[in-house]
């Protein structure tokens, strides 16, 4: 659908959207390109669940903002239908209502746009989806739902499932509760061509004369899509502001400028305000000589054939929407993307730059003393060396790039405020950025992430190590301190109670005289704590989250390389499911299984997708070189025992274990043996009673070794010799 003005030249008013579309089971590529220009999509059978994240939808796509109603499954009603939208912020989208009844999805949303008396005015969209099996009640239920909800320019559009309509005569042998709908609100249908087979079953109905160019678009799917334009002004389009390319920056010379500046006599007459102003314009100015800056962007990134074949995929939908010729286009034009796709993974696989690979993933699916130079080398050693954004305009790459050259200055900046006791107002500004705490995008779960300048940074890392440094020299530090503000007030709201055993007292709990809420459960640093000290609860929640990942990345690549995936999974899924895990790791055969389920239901897809011969689980994990999770879960186990016996945990460890080294020596043991302080049932499970057995076998030579070495003997061991038989199944 694109937005245009009649009164307007049309070439300036364009915001191209694509609507409806169907999308079973995944989005139609030509939807989700950035070179299609779409402002505004609409899908319908998205086939999503709660499980599924949004990137589904977006894939790389960030410029658009996501509204879904997804169909709600049990053990009756079976996984499909749901709809989605997809809208450009500019638009200011605004979400109204949402609907779900048996066999049918609605969602409402609000666009706006500014009017000619620069005031904003809207239009309300409702996407339907309706199965051709929903029965009557539904379709009352919706009608009842969308009744108030009609706005003056009111849109609805959708997959609605009435082949026995006739749109130009407005009669039906059936379905006349929603014609009748239809003709009360004095609706007109715009699409007269078919849609699926000898149907119009897509349909874009308006109350208002806004609706214009009604075209189809590619048959990706067994639907045609329609792209048509509404009468309205297009949102401004965002200043193009030009960024610096560092990567081709010309750092020889600015070092060299740098080095050559007499500091010395440019700073000493300055205070430490205006030697810091001094020290970042003069090097905002090289900065602006030597590092070229990017102009705007082509139409589209990507290749020039490509462009070529959407145009014609395009020009014959337009033509004949349901023609054979352009079904063989859109066939055409989706092989050569999945064959592109396909090439850049395999350049990203053939860098082994692992910054590339992980860029690629997250596209897809935070008395005086003097500074010595050391130690300002040291505080820009620490920086990461990317281009990142500061009030200064110095980004961490500049400091790195010419630390030799800025030493120069910089001591004598940290001097100038050292001894004045203030601090440069520049570094105090920072660029708040607001990050979610949680997956949700809810406003509430926004934190202020402050960028300072990287100058900042560095005399931060100094000014702490001194600090931290003088503390200790000191015993300062109490041995079981963890924080240093006392009496920080508490958000009553975000206090829960739980009850541990039942022996714990049910009394109520209140925090300035607002009563807490009781819950059988509790997040608490990541990990789901129930009442009852069992983690299925967690397990469960880890494991749905874990194939909700695995099922992004079989979506997100195309590409036939097992290594991708192989990485993929180790680097975006694996960490899902051991997080935590010497608190939470299951001594239930059951459970194990269940977690082990996520990596062998990958090895599985992974064979079928690249095309490799079937084998068992273990032969799988073996030529992929991954080792089971039950063996990585009591490596961590190992790992935790051991820097708790070196003292590297501070916590009372009498209750776990205690060294128990044998009267004689025997060629397996060490004089860091361990017992239990007392006999436990089976049933009973932590990181010592799994860890015991493997640890006092051990070769004393690795048990008092190094954390790092430690941890490269155990990973050395073979991994069959930790698992059990029950885990190396189908």
């Amino acid at each position: 659908m694109t937005l245009n003005e009649s009164n307007r030249n049309p070439s300036s008013d364009i915001l191209p959207t694509l609507t409806p579309m169907q999308s079973k089971p995944t989005v139609n590529t030509t939807a989700k390109g950035s070179g299609t220009g779409y402002h505004l999509i609409l899908l319908c059978e998205t086939w999503l669940t709660c499980d599924d994240g949004d990137a589904f939808l977006l894939g790389s796509q960030g410029d658009y903002v996501a509204f879904r109603k997804d169909r709600i499954t049990n053990a009756e009603i079976s996984r499909g239908g749901g709809v989605a939208i997809l809208c450009s912020p500019l638009l200011n989208p605004f979400l109204i209502a949402s609907f779900s009844s048996d066999g049918i999805e609605c969602l409402v949303i609000d666009i706006h746009f500014p009017s000619q008396s620069n005031a904003l005015s809207s239009i309300r969209i409702c996407l339907i989806y309706r199965s051709p099996s929903c029965s009557a009640s539904s379709l009352t239920s919706l009608l009842s739902f969308i009744d108030p909800l009609i706005s003056n320019s009111f849109l609805i559009c959708g997959d609605l499932n009435f082949p026995s309509i006739d749109w130009t005569r407005l009669t039906s042998p059936s379905n006349n509760d929603f014609l009748s709908f239809v003709c009360d609100y004095r609706m007109t249908q715009f699409v007269d061509f078919k849609t699926r087979g000898d149907n119009i079953l897509d349909l874009v109905l308006c109350n208002t004369n806004i609706v214009r160019n009604v075209t189809p678009s590619l048959p990706f799917a067994d639907h045609t899509s329609i792209s048509f334009s509404l009468g309205v002004p297009s949102p401004p389009l965002g200043d193009f502001v030009p960024s610096r390319l560092y990567h081709l920056a010309d750092w020889e010379s600015i070092s060299s400028l740098i080095s050559s500046h007499d500091w010395t006599l440019a700073l000493s007459s300055l205070d430490t305000e205006h030697a810091s102003i001094y020290f970042t314009k003069f090097c905002n100015s090289l900065l602006e000589t030597f590092v070229p800056k990017s102009s705007r962007s082509p139409f589209s990134h990507y290749p020039k054939h490509l462009r070529i074949l959407y145009g014609k995929s395009q020009r014959a939908s337009s033509l004949a929407s349901n023609s054979m010729q352009a079904a063989s286009f859109a066939k055409r034009f989706e092989r050569a993307l999945r064959v592109h796709s396909e090439r850049v993974e395999s350049r990203v696989i053939d860098s082994k730059n692992p910054k590339a690979f992980y860029s690629l993933c997250k596209t897809r699916l935070s008395s005086s003393k003097s500074a010595p130079p050391a130690q300002i080398l040291a505080g820009i050693a620490s920086l990461a060396p990317k281009c990142n954004f500061s009030p200064d305009c110095l980004p961490n790459i500049f400091y790195v790039k010419c630390k030799f050259s800025i030493v120069s200055p910089l001591l004598i900046i940290f001097n100038k405020s050292l001894h004045s006791k203030s601090i440069p107002s520049l570094w105090k500004q920072a660029i708040v950025k607001p990050i979610p705490k949680t997956s949700s995008n809810a406003i509430s779960t926004f934190r202020p992430i402050s960028l300072t300048c990287s100058v900042t940074k560095i005399f931060e890392k100094i000014l702490i190590s001194e600090i931290t440094s003088y503390l200790e020299r000191h015993n300062l530090f109490d041995f079981n301190q963890a924080g240093f503000r006392w009496n920080l007030p508490l958000n009553e709201t975000k206090c829960t109670v739980v009850h541990y055993g039942n022996l714990s007292p049910r009394a109520q709990y209140l925090i300035n005289g607002t009563p807490l809420s009781v819950s059988p459960s509790i997040k608490d640093l990541g990990v789901l704590m129930q009442s009852s000290l069992k983690f299925n609860d967690h397990i469960s929640r880890i494991v749905s989250k874990a194939r909700a990942k695995v099922n992004l990345i079989f979506k997100c690549f195309f590409s036939t390389e097992p290594g991708l995936y192989s990485r993929a999974f180790s680097t975006f899924v694996r960490p899902l499911l051991e997080y935590g895990s010497v608190v939470w790791s299951p001594h239930t055969v059951t459970l194990a299984n269940h977690i082990e389920g996520v990596q062998r239901n990958f090895s599985k897809r992974l064979f079928i997708r690249c095309r490799i011969p079937y084998s068992l689980y273990p032969d799988r994990i073996a030529q992929l070189s991954l080792p089971t999770l039950e063996h990585r879960r009591l490596i961590s186990d190992i790992l935790f025992l051991h820097k708790s016996i070196h003292g590297f945990y501070s916590y009372d460890r009498t209750n776990l274990f205690k060294l128990s080294p044998l009267a004689r020596s025997l060629r397996r043991s060490h004089s860091l043996r361990i017992v239990l302080p007392y006999s436990l049932p089976k049933s009973h499970s932590n990181f010592v009673t799994r860890a015991i057995d493997r640890w006092n076998v051990l070769s004393a030579e690795f048990v008092h070794s190094s954390p790092s070495n430690f941890r490269s003997h155990i990973l050395s061991l073979p991994s069959i010799s930790f698992t059990s038989d029950s885990l190396l199944r189908l």
